[in-house]
């Protein structure tokens, strides 16, 4: 049983060895931009990752939020089964999750052309 744990725990470290500081500067530098903004922080992933996406869209939301003057607003798109088989059902089951990441393009029939500018 020693052998596993110690096994464990050097796998966790050199997952989080291999996450340059850098890039978790910069999410921090993200997710205080959309605080300061009020901006919607969306999560999503796929299998293990989808609920990874919920436990993070909780922390940020509730945990990481407690000492706020505001939440931050945050949603996990894998929490929310009507919005990801609409997604499924409009587009394809096969690319659910890549339209739920931005806006559909202008030409798709889901959305009809943007009007010009008055």
């Amino acid at each position: 049983m020693q052998t596993w744990l110690q096994d464990y725990i050097a796998k966790q470290h050199r997952a989080l060895d291999s996450v340059p500081v850098s890039q978790i500067e910069r999410l921090t530098r993200t997710v205080r931009s959309a605080w300061l903004r009020d901006a919607q922080i969306f999560a999503i992933g796929n299998v293990g990752g989808a609920a990874n996406a919920s436990h993070f869209a909780t922390d940020l939301g509730k945990g990481s939020s407690d000492k706020l003057a505001r939440r931050l607003h945050v949603l996990s798109l894998t929490d929310n089964v009507a919005w990801l088989t609409a997604l499924g059902n409009d587009y394809s089951y096969d690319t659910s999750t890549v339209p739920s990441a931005s806006c559909p393009p202008a030409s798709s029939p889901a959305r009809p052309p943007a009007s010009p500018p008055q």
